[in-house]
């Protein structure tokens, strides 16, 4: 049986092999609930062996979770020295490198450009304890890729820091998004062009039209002159279609400047441009409000028409209100029209989209498109909500400038 002075002298060598073991998991987080249950068996040497145990299946239960991980995953010194890595990570390498890349600088399979990125996010993440960066990153097969790289300083024994990474690929998703944008691109040229090149030989139809029906009024039969007057009608919903067309292709060709103004008093700009029919009355909050003006324009004169378009009542009522905190300003366009029944809330914002048939109302079913593309160019959101006790709600949130 030992004695007491082989003891202690085992002790810390007991310890050390626990700290060993501990030294393996101080790369991933652990909680002071199993650091105290730690510390606990360190002193009671009986449970010792069972602790060990239980650490080491931890250990390799971690190890194992994260070689099944398709993102690379490593641990490495401030020099580059590679201490853990994932298959993931093994993966990106020759295969007629080390035949074990534990323990290997590795710098030496990039390009000094690239080591030199590579160190400039380390700085960073030492510096800040964090860094989330996108790379571009040439591998040592000539592959580029697009990675987001988040790198995380941790201490170990000794004061000792190093950087864990986590590199995941965004190729793809790049490759998409660049493929997303310019599709729309080159819809939002197509439309331009196609409503902009369109309106001169519409401006022809209707100019030879008008010349018809003025040259030949006393000799035209009356049918024919219905015939003439509704292709008259005809060429100007082409012709307002166009125009709106031409308009949504506009936005977000570049963003305007926000501008403080009273809501209330831009009431009268608003009205130059709609058709108020009698017995419609509009309430606005007095607010100020710090918005860019012409886009903010566009959408009420769209929210107003469509309100009056599809008005059932000759009490016809339109609010405007306005709520502001620090996040957003809040802006409410209410009706007590017949409202959106639930089946088509979802559709009103498409292209095209119309409620009620054409020769019902005159509209090409833009407006709303054109409300719901600028809200979400200036990064805000819209959505419709029913009014008490009949009607529709627009509410836009519209993010709040931090700086006037």
């Amino acid at each position: 049986m030992p004695s007491s002075r082989q003891n202690q002298k085992a002790k810390p060598a007991i310890n050390s092999r626990l700290n060993k073991d501990l030294c393996d998991l101080s790369v991933f987080p652990s909680t002071s609930k199993k650091t105290n249950s730690i510390q606990d068996s360190i002193d009671k040497p009986e449970s010792l062996s069972t602790t060990i145990k239980a650490l080491q299946q931890q250990n390799l239960l971690l190890k194992e979770i994260l070689h099944l991980h398709d993102d690379a995953i490593f641990v490495k010194s401030a020099s580059g020295k590679l201490l853990y890595a994932n298959q993931a990570t093994l993966d990106l390498y020759p295969s007629n490198g080390p035949t074990s890349l534990i323990g290997e600088n590795i710098d030496a399979f990039f390009t000094k450009s690239q080591v030199d990125a590579f160190r400039h996010s380390d700085e960073i993440a030492m510096q800040n304890d964090r860094s989330d960066l996108t790379e571009s990153i040439k591998l040592p097969d000539e592959t580029e890729v697009k990675a987001r790289v988040i790198k995380k300083r941790i201490e170990i024994e000794n004061g000792e820091h190093v950087i864990a990474c986590i590199s995941k690929d965004i190729s793809d998703k790049e490759a998409l998004i660049e493929n997303l944008q310019r599709s729309n691109e080159d819809l939002d040229n197509f439309a331009y062009a196609a409503s902009h090149d369109l309106r001169a030989p519409l401006n022809v139809i209707k100019t030879l039209m008008g010349y018809v029906l003025e040259d030949c009024e006393n000799i035209l039969p009356h049918e024919s002159k219905d015939n003439l007057a509704l292709a008259m009608s005809r060429t100007h919903r082409m012709e307002k279609l166009l125009n709106d067309l031409l308009e949504y292709s506009r936005i977000g060709r570049s963003q305007k400047l926000p501008t403080a103004f009273n809501l209330r008093q831009k009431i009268f700009e608003w009205l130059d441009l709609i058709d108020l029919p009698m017995g419609f009355g509009i309430q606005c909050d007095d607010v100020d409000v710090f918005l860019p003006v012409t886009p903010v324009n566009i959408i009420m004169v769209n929210l107003i028409n469509n309100a009056i378009k599809h008005h059932d009542s000759a009490n016809a009522n339109i609010q405007i209100k306005v709520r502001l905190n620090k996040l957003h300003t809040v802006l409410e366009v209410q009706d007590n029209g017949p409202g959106i029944p639930d089946k088509f809330k979802h559709k009103v914002f498409d292209l095209f989209q119309t409620l009620k048939s054409r020769d019902e109302v005159e509209a090409s079913g833009i407006g709303l498109s054109v409300v719901k593309k600028i809200v979400l160019n200036y990064g805000g959101k819209i959505a419709i909500k029913d009014n008490t006790p009949r009607g529709s709600r627009f509410v836009i949130h519209w993010p709040t400038y931090m700086s006037k």
